[in-house]
């Protein structure tokens, strides 16, 4: 995980592209619970915030190969 902040992993979430209601889940958070800790309502704990930052490489990394082939296979990649 590294030295992630909530704030830091919300910024990389937005600039990625990954929406907040794919996130929880795969983090095992309900979508409140994101929400109020990306705002700073709520002081994540360490366990919570290593999920997020391994569920959002996770979705990235998804991604990033859905991406990488349709590409691949002529798919235009600006509709995914």
């Amino acid at each position: 995980m590294g030295t992630n902040t909530a704030q830091e992993v919300k910024a990389k979430r937005i600039r990625e592209g990954i929406p907040a209601r794919l996130l929880a889940p795969r983090a095992k958070l309900s979508c409140a619970r994101l929400s109020d800790i990306e705002r700073g309502y709520v002081e994540p704990s360490l366990d919570e915030l290593g999920r997020i930052a391994a569920a959002l490489d996770e979705l990235i990394a998804a991604r990033n190969k859905v991406l990488a082939y349709a590409e691949k296979v002529g798919w235009p990649v600006e509709s995914i």
